[in-house]
C-alpha cells in the first residue's frame, strides 16, 4: 500500500518534529473521513451498517494500520 511506503519515507526523517508533522499531514484525509462517520452515525447509528460506510472504516482502519507499523512510536504523537 502506498501509505506504507509514505511511512517508510516517514520514519527516515531525522527530525522528530517534522515527523510528527508529516504523519499529521498523510492522516489529515483519514481523519476527516473518520469525523464524517462519527458524524453520520450521531446522525443515525444505523449509518454505520451503510456498505460505503463499512468499506470507509475498513480503509481508515488499513491506514492507520500500515501508517502505526511503518512510522512506529512517532505514530504515538498523532493518537493524541
Amino acid at each position: 500500500m502506498v501509505y506504507e511506503g509514505i511511512g517508510h519515507m516517514i520514519s527516515m526523517e531525522p527530525n522528530p518534529t517534522l515527523q510528527e508533522s508529516l504523519v499529521n499531514g498523510i492522516m489529515q484525509y483519514a481523519h476527516k473521513d473518520w469525523m464524517s462517520i462519527l458524524n453520520l452515525a450521531n446522525q443515525s447509528i444505523e449509518n454505520l451498517m451503510l456498505p460505503d460506510v463499512i468499506k470507509m472504516i475498513d480503509f481508515i482502519i488499513k491506514i492507520n494500520t500500515r501508517i502505526a507499523d511503518s512510522v512506529g512510536f512517532i505514530y504515538l504523537s498523532y493518537l493524541r
